[in-house]
């Protein structure tokens, strides 16, 4: 374990003065590569510390992409072959081997999007998951099937092969350019699908809106030359492997950041990042692997955000962590030098230790997942780490997250029958949530302080949670665990304020109370089920229609609804948020708009609500003034924009419907 002393943090500084405040930045595992060699036939386990070979796995197909799923799986693709294959990497086999075939074009049962039967899609390719409780395995294809697919729920523990799923492969989306090829496949930090397209040189992303597929339109085109594989780092930026470099770009406007070059024959082809923003490339000379290398390179600051630190163009400032040339010498069994798919287990990382007191000291592991902790009182200075574990979700095999609703106090009534609500609850069937770009991995949080904290700390330590996900979540939850393995059971329930974001800069939050103890979100299916009825804009809004049909950008948007349950009695303790997004354009004097379908920033103003969220008065109204200036991007003078506004928390279902505003 490598401690990394930075600079004082301002919040540091505000809050101890005399106390050094050294953000120490601890992988606490490495992960473990695994790579295919294509044409090799072989897939390879080595240490992502030192770069060694650990595992050599014999297979009788070509594999290219391989991804690890939510299940601590290895699915592989077999582009030429048309099948995807599963196995075990634990313990990782020697010799010959035989991974589960769980798809086959020739052999499964597909459909479309409305269930009728399709042709199954041929030349899978980019294998990746999305989050939630679906464990979809996604992929696109390489070759005549252009299109994004799904094998649904692949990755549960009831799913054993794609064979015997009705309509397992789905296609997701319509198909790309014509000619295209897809290569690589992610989903970006809000759950947005990113799907490359060889042919054209182009990165399409799909926006996701309360869990469905919205166009696909492109995100990066430009600096592109035969783009291969596509990651995200920690700050929600996206790379891309392309002609002899790894570029970085803006995950919401595609722009051009700054790129990491590559000489000689060695052309980056997938890549993977890590949990500490340590990204991993596997290069070689042509699409077949020859010549492949395996390589690290860590951020040179050693701050687990420097994805944020300006850099020089090509020049990020990374480090060369090992460097792999791959040939038959480097250990017995190994009988190739190619090199093609990549991928990579879960690994977790620590942030501290940092000063606690009255003044909240962020904890921030990237754009993913963030939290602040405070104490009311500091009776004893102190300071506190924190590891984030990514881990197996319940309902996947072997789970490594598991909640325990039945040692919960039966005298405490279910919510939401419980007129404010207690802790602790029942939670009936609760699921943790999963992480965009993390391939369907859960988060627990867990802390370590350096003295007793009920002594340093008597009323218990306060965080507040953020966090960004794609998939709509009716109902959120947290729990924590006093335990100290990562396979405790979760049996508190703290709150229900935690809330998925749609859209790039939104906070979330939501608070817990406690001890020193492990925090998991999770999907937990508790709900009031209330009804909005929208006062403001207009009153007379109904959801998806447009309303208030001009409105001039730069002024505040008051939003209010009243909350109430069945009775028509006042809701006043739910929890709503609010999310935008930009659905089209027209500019002036055009005759058609323009299909934009992106996440908008959401701002409040007049403190009128913290954290995009709400705030509701004695009789039930809710009420939010948004600033509008912060809407991106900056249209020219005389344009109209259509702008989607959504409602949704624990109170009643979303509740969405549309502002045009003149620019």
């Amino acid at each position: 374990m490598q401690d990394i002393c930075c600079k004082l943090s301002r919040l540091a500084a505000v809050v101890v003065a005399i106390l050094l405040s050294c953000e120490v930045f601890a992988q606490t595992t490495f992960p473990t590569v695994y790579v295919s060699t294509g044409a090799g036939q072989q897939i390879l386990a080595i240490d992502g510390s030192s770069g060694t070979i650990t595992g050599v796995c014999n297979v009788s197909f070509v594999p290219e992409d391989v991804v690890i799923g939510p299940d601590g799986n290895l699915y592989i693709a077999n582009t030429t072959g048309n099948k995807i294959f599963r196995m075990s990497p634990t313990p990782f086999p020697a010799g010959n081997c035989t991974p589960e075939q769980i798809y086959d074009s020739t052999s499964s049962t597909c459909t479309d999007v409305n269930n009728n039967p399709l042709q199954c899609p041929t030349g899978p390719e980019g294998p990746s998951f999305l989050h939630i409780n679906t464990l979809d395995l996604y992929f696109n294809t390489h070759g005549s099937s252009q299109g994004v697919w799904k094998i649904a729920a692949i990755a549960n523990s009831g799913a054993s092969s794609c064979t015997n799923v009705n309509g397992c492969a789905i296609q997701v989306l319509g198909p790309l350019a014509a000619g295209a090829s897809g290569e690589g496949l992610d989903f970006d930090i809000f759950g947005n699908l990113l799907a490359v397209d060889q042919a054209d040189n182009t990165v399409f992303r799909s926006v996701v809106n309360n869990g469905l597929f919205g166009p696909a339109t492109a995100l990066v085109t430009s600096s592109l030359s035969s783009p291969f594989g596509v990651a995200l780092n920690t700050c929600g930026d996206v790379l891309v492997a392309t002609g002899k470099s790894v570029n970085r770009y803006s995950s919401t406007t595609g722009a051009l950041l700054d790129s990491l070059n590559f000489s000689g024959n060695n052309k980056p082809k997938f890549l993977e990042v890590d949990s500490a923003d340590r990204l991993y490339v596997v290069t070689a000379q042509d699409e077949s692997g020859k010549g492949g290398t395996v390589a690290r390179f860590d951020p040179g600051s050693g701050n687990l955000n420097s994805c944020n630190l300006a850099t020089t163009k090509n020049s990020p400032g990374f480090t060369k962590g090992f460097s792999l040339a791959l040939n038959p010498n480097l250990v017995p069994g190994l009988a190739t030098g190619n090199a093609l798919g990549l991928g990579i287990s879960a690994s977790d990382v620590q942030i501290g230790p940092l000063p606690i007191s009255s003044t909240p000291q962020l904890f921030s592991f990237g754009a993913q997942h963030t939290f602040s902790v405070s104490c009311s009182q500091v009776a004893i200075p102190f300071t506190m780490t924190v590891t984030a574990l990514k881990s197996r979700p319940t309902d996947a095999q072997n789970a490594e997250v598991t909640f325990s609703p039945s040692s919960v106090d039966p005298t405490i009534p279910v919510w939401p029958a419980v007129t404010s609500p207690q802790c602790p609850v029942q939670i009936p069937d609760p699921v943790c949530v999963h992480y965009g770009s993390d391939h369907g991995d859960c988060i627990q949080y867990a802390e370590t302080t350096d003295v007793d904290p009920t002594l340093a700390c008597p009323g218990g330590f306060t965080f507040k949670v953020g966090y960004f996900a794609a998939d709509f979540l009716a109902d959120p939850g947290g729990a924590h665990s006093t335990g100290t393995g990562r396979t405790d059971q979760y049996t508190d329930c703290q709150s229900q304020d935690f809330y998925a974001t749609a859209g790039p800069g939104l906070d979330s939050g939501g608070r817990l109370s406690g001890s020193n103890s492990k925090h998991v979100v999770f999907s937990s299916g508790l709900t009031f089920n209330g009804t909005i009825t929208l006062n403001s804009p207009i009153s007379s809004c109904q959801p998806t229609s447009i309303c208030n049909p001009q409105f001039n950008a730069g002024q505040n948007i008051n939003v209010k609804f009243s909350l109430t349950d069945a009775t028509g009695g006042a809701i006043t303790n739910a929890t709503e948020q609010l999310s935008i997004l930009l659905v089209q354009h027209t500019p002036k004097g055009a005759k058609q708009p323009i299909i934009d379908m992106v996440p908008q920033t959401v701002v409040a103003t007049k403190n009128s609500a913290v954290a995009n969220f709400f705030v509701p008065n004695s009789s039930g109204q809710y009420s939010y003034n948004d600033d509008s200036s912060a809407f991106s991007p900056t249209f020219a003078k005389g344009t109209v924009a259509i702008y989607q506004f959504n409602i949704w928390g624990n109170g009643a279902p979303p509740f969405s419907f549309n502002v045009t505003v003149l620019f």
